[in-house]
């Protein structure tokens, strides 16, 4: 976790550039409180470091809570960094963390894939870490690449939840689209598939997220999230969602 000194000790500190003054001992919680810094001295030591990683996660995590992380969660980090492709490497990194590890009672850490999914968030994983290839990840191979087309990402999505939505080899826009039940757009819910008419009717489709937002696999970009309300994707968009019933892990 990084943070400049203003914004550990408190802004009230501030010399320019998020600097303080050399005199002041950023550590010191009495200097933090009367600051309304976000150093916290999570290991009970006396001393709020940003050198500790007890502190330092520990602060990061008041940090984000405070910029209403239970609310917006890429909002909330986007103010630790102003830029979206940081967000989405955090998120993306997350993910891996949460649906890949486990640590037991004993503190072993036990690799278990698929564990804790949940169909909206398992793909960030692949966002910045994967490429858009018409007709590909219909196999092992290309899902160990990261290599998916738009159809064959929202399969294996499904599938780390325990999802079969046909056969992997065989997937298209075409299958996909008769699967689940109809939903009226006003009605659209996270997970639900939404569809676009893109170089033909249904050609794509991706898996809705919320707040206009879905994630897909795109030709330029690869795994992405992208915002259907505006642009390109609101044109394309026409109006097909489809429910796919599912029980989070």
């Amino acid at each position: 976790m990084q943070f400049i000194p203003a914004t550990w000790v408190g802004h009230k500190y501030e010399t320019s550039g998020g600097l303080v003054a050399p005199d002041i001992d950023i550590t010191d919680i009495t200097l933090i409180k009367a600051g309304s810094g976000y150093g916290v001295d999570a290991d009970n030591d006396g001393i709020a470091s940003p050198w500790s990683i007890a502190d330092s996660v520990a602060s990061a995590a008041k940090y984000l809570a405070s910029h209403g992380f239970k609310k917006d969660v890429r909002k909330a980090i986007w103010h630790y960094n102003h830029a979206d492709w940081y967000v989405d490497k955090v998120i993306a990194q997350a993910e891996v963390y949460k649906n890949s590890i486990k640590v037991s009672e004993d503190g072993e850490i036990n690799i278990t894939p698929g564990a804790d999914n949940d169909v909206t968030t398992i793909g960030n994983r692949w966002i910045n870490n994967s490429v858009y290839v018409f007709g590909g990840g219909r196999n092992q191979n290309d899902i160990k690449m990261g290599r998916f087309d738009c159809s064959s990402f929202v399969h294996w999505a499904f599938s780390q939840v325990g999802v079969k939505l046909g056969e992997l080899t065989s997937v298209s826009t075409e299958t996909l689209k008769h699967l689940g039940t109809a939903i009226k757009v006003e009605d659209m819910q996270p997970g639900d598939l939404v569809f676009f008419d893109t170089y033909k009717k249904d050609g794509y489709v991706g898996i809705y997220l919320g707040d206009g937002n879905f994630i897909g696999a795109q030709s330029f970009t690869g795994v992405a999230i992208a915002n259907m309300n505006d642009g390109y994707w609101k044109e394309k968009f026409n109006h097909r969602v489809k429910r796919i019933d599912y029980v989070k892990k």
